[in-house]
């Protein structure tokens, strides 16, 4: 009996050890599905943070620096790609550089306003008839007033002390030309700084602190007496003519019409439309290839005034005209045509070219030889200036002793009477320069001066050529 509750209880003691191992085992192969998962959450823990970081970092670079570039450069299509590449995180810094238009459209409208001269002339072709006063601005009569586009009141002058700008008797001629303006407010006064001998141009743009200096005097000369414009006369940048001049007057002539241009974008003219810089330019073709920029300076300039005038005068060897509309080929004489075609060459739009002529003719004395009627010879007596409106007064007066003549090769009207030779333009070449304008889609036709012209000769036939008249 004891034998064999003995064996019962050895053999139940077996099957409970038995149990007791196998739930033991049990148990230890949960702890290693257990153990298994936990590494692997730790691996997908660590993935998130670190190639997650990598590749966010990626896409986030990407989207960061495209909207960033890409309203600067091109901002149209910023917004196609900016939304496509990175919908999830990247909607603020899309939204941000989408702002940055303004940039954009602040600069772009001013110089783009700059090539918009048509507006300035009250013709119904928009071709300009623009005039330079400046001996005589009590002389200055409104019908003329009305028939011109741009009135130059000539000359500011550079002080070469304190770099700022004066002019003589401003608040008398100011007043007449203003008085003028509001009975025609289409007219425009620009303000003309320079001419020939006017020094300081060279040792104003040569300093930066100089230049503002200078056009702050100028922007509040232009304040005071609510003028329109300005128009620089630096005769010459680089070859000098009479004045001071530096081999880097050609980039500083550059920077001083960037400078200028900057602060009359922030001002309107009289009528609210946008101030006017111009330039009185050289009519050889040595000016457009040593004195300036022209691919650069363009941009900030309305109107190029050509000088086309002073082609012979007391430095010539033998008589000849000196505002003549053409030359024969084959010649170095220069001429109109051939000037203009020098600036078209150099890059000036034909829509900024305004043509001069000449209230002034040349008086030769003492002309050697009667041959060809006095024209291409030698003289003895030297050379001067006289005005138009004398000049006139000889054609029709028929006691004068000169004969008119007109030279078919260079399209010019000349006078002769064996001795004195004179050069000049009239009713005749005139209407052919404005002509040319028209055919050569130019911007118009200016002269200089007013004073010489009483008779409105060169005004009243432009106009009737521009109006269609």
């Amino acid at each position: 009996m004891h034998k064999k509750i003995s064996k019962l209880l050895i053999l139940m003691l077996a099957v409970v050890m038995a149990a007791c191992v196998m739930v033991s085992c049990g148990v230890t192969d949960k702890t290693a599905d257990v153990s298994t998962a936990t590494p692997t959450a730790d691996a997908t823990s660590t993935a998130t943070s670190t190639p997650e970081g990598d590749s966010t970092a990626t896409p986030t670079v990407a989207p960061t620096n495209a909207p960033t570039d890409a309203p600067t450069n091109a901002p149209t299509d910023a917004p196609t790609s900016a939304p496509t590449s990175a919908p999830t995180g990247t909607p603020t810094p899309t939204v941000a550089p989408t702002a940055t238009p303004k940039p954009t459209a602040t600069p772009t409208p001013k110089p783009t306003a700059t090539p918009t001269p048509k507006p300035t002339s009250s013709a119904s072709s928009g071709k300009i008839v623009a005039t330079y006063i400046y001996s005589n601005y009590g002389g200055l009569k409104q019908e003329d007033v009305e028939n011109v586009d741009i009135i130059y009141a000539a000359f500011g002058l550079i002080d070469q002390e304190t770099y700022t700008m004066t002019f003589r008797k401003a608040d008398n001629k100011m007043k007449i030309l203003t008085d003028a303006r509001k009975k025609d407010p289409d007219t425009k006064i620009v303000l003309s700084i320079g001419g020939w001998g006017a020094d300081g141009f060279s040792q104003m743009a040569g300093s930066s602190t100089r230049r503002k200096t200078f056009i702050d005097s100028v922007m509040a000369f232009i304040d005071k007496y609510q003028l329109d414009g300005v128009d620089l006369d630096w005769e010459y940048p680089v070859t000098g003519g009479d004045i001071v001049h530096s081999d880097n007057d050609k980039n500083n002539f550059t920077r001083l019409l960037k400078e200028f241009r900057e602060a009359l974008n922030q001002r309107t003219a009289s009528d609210g439309s946008k101030m006017l810089l111009t330039i009185a330019a050289a009519a050889d073709y040595g000016y457009w290839k040593d004195s300036i920029n022209v691919k650069q300076a363009i941009q900030y300039l309305d109107y190029v005034n050509l000088m086309t005038y002073d082609y012979n005068g007391s430095w010539s060897y033998v008589t000849g005209h000196h505002t003549n509309y053409s030359a024969p080929s084959g010649t170095w004489d220069g001429s109109m045509v051939s000037s203009v075609r020098y600036a078209l060459d150099a890059g000036v739009p034909a829509s900024k070219i305004i043509v001069g002529a000449a209230a002034y003719g040349k008086e030769f004395k003492g002309v050697t030889s009667k041959a060809n009627n006095g024209l291409g010879q030698t003289f003895t007596g030297g050379c001067k200036d006289i005005d138009l409106s004398e000049i006139m007064d000889l054609v029709n007066n028929p006691n004068s002793g000169f004969t008119r003549y007109w030279d078919s090769q260079y399209n010019a009207p000349y006078l002769f009477d064996g001795s004195t030779f004179i050069c000049y333009d009239d009713a005749e070449s005139v209407k052919l320069k404005a002509e040319y304008v028209v055919k050569n889609k130019l911007a118009g036709i200016m002269f200089w001066e007013y004073d010489g012209d009483s008779d409105s000769i060169i005004i009243n036939t432009s106009r009737e050529v521009f109006d269609g008249k």
